[in-house]
């Protein structure tokens, strides 16, 4: 008998003993397959002899990550931005995942630790866990615009015709083609694992369980450019969402239905009378009067730029449909002679594309087939009049490998890099850079010879740069960039 007791007691120790431990093995073969600039995938091995194992990402690197015993849901919070972004479980075969909803020009840092789960607690394996930095891509422009000339008249038609050249998707499979892969957010609250959105103009936030639903979030597919003032179709409102101007994945934002509500048709505008506030939105209604020109809608500050890029696309794409002009003055119905080119432009100016934006782009790219140039050359904006549709100056000059045709076919000029004019010949030069490093500025004119040069340093990331040219004579000139690792030429022009 006593002999029977010692053997069961040993093998309860011995069963706590294996179970209670943290795991031998960390995952094995980890490595990053596709990089894009909103997502990436990777693969790995969890070994069977660990219960578990979860992925962990951030913003900065995981140096001194320390791991609790503890139950830590997808959504986590470990510290500042480090969180849990899946549970894996054992097996024998190769795990393939993906990790969406991530912005352009960023480096993510991941590690992934094995734990055993028992009714001892949680054991995480804290020893040299695998980790990857991976960082995503930002415009991938291609030869996209490559058949496009900047100098020629045609320049806006040839423009329209190649963003309207693309694929129709529904305006229903909205919440499928972009939502999980732009916008839903992972969190844990009171112990759950929970997801996220947020409108895009006024921030505020739906939370919910399981598969994102317009109907349990209420958040609506705004567009921009509102319906009401592109409709030459004469058809019900409703239904220009079967064509393709009222189901372009560019033009629609997804926002909160309160919110979509009280911007209606209104122009983008700041308010100064009767001023409300939704989130961190603002607007200005008159109900009793809805054609009052004081009605207005003012999204967050850093969604400006992002919704005067998309009207401003909006126009330039489908300019001339069936016949017709799409000028804010001289087209659009509703309100849209209401609505002051100048603000937008300004806004744009303001709000540069950010690395959200550019993955926005890439993303509805990839599925629909164009590209919002706006994003791609935030500069092209200041060389059009959208009051009327028609060119004011020649736009920033394409460049062009001419041995294969293709737009930054050389990956040292595939580099963020805009400017534009703040006072008469005193501009702003806008760029990315991933670390400071030294930077020479050089402008030459058509013949190839200098005419400007001077040295500075960029820092990591965004750089605003000065750029005084009160020197020179009006005309076009060509503005080289160039640092030990990258380089641009792209054209400048003086008025």
């Amino acid at each position: 008998m006593r002999l029977l007791f010692i053997f069961v007691f040993c093998s309860i120790l011995s069963v706590n003993g294996l179970y209670g431990q943290m795991p031998t093995q960390q995952v094995s073969e980890l490595q990053v397959t596709e990089t894009y600039a909103w997502k990436f995938n990777i693969s790995f091995k969890v070994p069977t002899s660990s219960d578990s194992a979860i992925l962990i990402i951030s913003r900065s690197p995981l140096t001194s990550l320390s791991l609790t015993n503890k139950f830590y849901g997808v959504g986590s919070n470990i510290s500042g931005d480090i969180k849990v972004v899946k549970k894996f479980y054992k097996g024998t075969n190769t795990i393939n995942h993906k990790v969406y909803c991530l912005v352009a020009n960023t480096d993510y840092y991941l590690a992934i630790y094995t734990f055993n789960n028992n009714t001892n607690g949680i054991f995480y394996n804290q020893t040299n866990p695998p980790r990857l930095t991976v960082r995503t891509k930002g415009r991938t422009i291609g030869n996209y615009y490559s058949n496009l000339d900047t100098n020629m008249a045609v320049f806006l038609s040839k423009l329209g015709a190649l963003l309207r050249n693309h694929t129709f998707l529904s305006y229903d499979g909205f919440d499928e083609n972009l939502v999980p892969e732009l916008y839903e957010r992972d969190t844990f609250i009171n112990g759950e694992s929970k997801k996220f959105v947020a409108c895009e103009y006024s921030n505020i936030k739906a939370y919910y369980t399981g598969k994102f639903s317009f109907t349990a979030t209420n958040f609506n597919r705004e567009h921009t450019l509102p319906k009401n003032w592109m409709n030459f179709r004469g058809v019900p409102n409703g239904n220009l969402v079967d064509y393709p101007e009222g189901a372009d994945y560019h033009n629609l934002t997804l926002t909160d239905g309160l919110t979509n509500q009280l911007r209606s048709d209104y122009v983008f505008k700041i308010p100064t009378k009767s001023v409300k506030s939704i989130g961190i939105a603002r607007y200005s209604e008159n109900t009793s009067n809805y054609s009052d020109t004081n009605n207005c809608f003012e999204p967050q500050d850093n969604y400006k730029g992002n919704a005067a890029r998309c009207i401003f696309y909006m126009q330039i794409c489908y300019h001339s449909l069936l016949g017709n002009n799409w000028g804010l003055k001289t087209g659009l119905s509703s309100f849209a002679k209401n609505q002051q080119q100048s603000l937008l432009k300004q806004w744009a100016t303001q709000d540069t594309p950010d690395n959200f934006e550019i993955a926005r782009n890439e993303c509805i790219s990839s599925i629909q087939g164009s590209r919002n140039p706006f994003i791609d050359f935030p500069s092209w904006i200041d060389c059009i009049d959208f009051n009327d549709i028609r060119l004011l100056k020649a736009c920033e000059g394409l460049v062009v490998n001419s041995s294969n045709n293709a737009l930054y076919a050389n990956e040292k000029n595939n580099w963020d890099v805009w400017y534009y004019q703040h006072e008469p010949k005193k501009y702003t030069i806008k760029l990315y850079y991933d670390k400071i490093s030294p930077l020479e500025i050089s402008l030459y004119d058509l013949k190839g010879q200098r005419v400007q040069q001077e040295k500075t340093t960029v820092n990591e990331g965004e750089n605003a740069i000065l750029y005084d040219l009160c020197n020179l004579g009006t005309g076009n000139y060509i503005l080289e960039l160039k640092t030990c690792e990258r380089w641009k030429s792209i054209r400048l022009f003086i008025e």
